[in-house]
């Protein structure tokens, strides 16, 4: 009786595996449209959504691999303006 119980188990792991995964992708898939679209998107996904997929991950390789890239000087140049110089670390390019 232990062998069809395990197979049922193994068969719904497999479709869970499945059905993740094409979520995962659909949210990518919204990750690549303009942020318009992005939010609209966003707005109607359900709070649980944040907790299953990991978003934070996906978005910073997401906004890393844009034309622009990531701009470490430009971060500095935002820093120094929003920081009075008295409070603000020194800060290190690395290039």
């Amino acid at each position: 009786m232990g062998k069809p119980r395990s197979r049922f188990f193994v068969k719904l792991v497999v479709v869970l595996v499945a059905v993740y995964a094409v979520l995962l992708g659909g949210l990518y898939a919204a990750m690549l449209q303009p942020p318009p679209v992005f939010g609209r998107i966003m707005a109607k996904l359900p709070a649980v959504a944040f907790l299953l997929f990991p978003f934070e991950p996906m978005w910073l390789k997401r906004s890393q691999a844009g034309p622009f890239g990531f701009r470490p000087a430009a971060m500095v140049k935002v820093l120094q303006k929003l920081a009075p110089a008295a409070s603000r670390p020194a800060l290190k390019i690395a290039r």
